[in-house]
């Protein structure tokens, strides 16, 4: 599949709108990281499942940004969000994000 081609061109990372077990698995198992996207509930789920701490929130702005990470924290704490889509560094206040999609720049958060 498209995770291997991506493996056999050298990539280093795996990015993907949406969360596919096949996906996942195939980048896990050539040892590249894999970023799905995720917004709801079971798709969290499913990712924590695969193994995973971290998710792409695709599309943020539509499905409510800082807020639904914020929200989503609460019973998902050990997961982490990296927040894409209409995201600044400025509209991302939370501790869960990590840093907007596109941006090199970590988002700080104060306590």
């Amino acid at each position: 599949g498209e995770a291997g081609q991506a493996s056999a061109a050298g990539a280093s990372f795996i990015a993907s709108p949406g969360l596919r077990r096949d996906v996942v698995l195939a980048a896990q198992a050539a040892g590249i990281p894999v970023l799905p996207g995720a917004v709801t509930p079971s798709e969290i789920m499913a990712a924590q499942e695969l193994g995973l701490d971290t998710v792409k929130f695709f599309p943020a702005n539509v499905y409510g940004g800082a807020a639904a990470i914020k929200a989503l924290s609460a019973p998902f704490g050990s997961m982490r969000f990296v927040p894409t889509g209409g995201v600044s560094v400025s509209s991302a206040p939370s501790p869960r994000s990590t840093a907007p999609g596109g941006s090199r720049r970590p988002v700080e958060v104060p306590p």
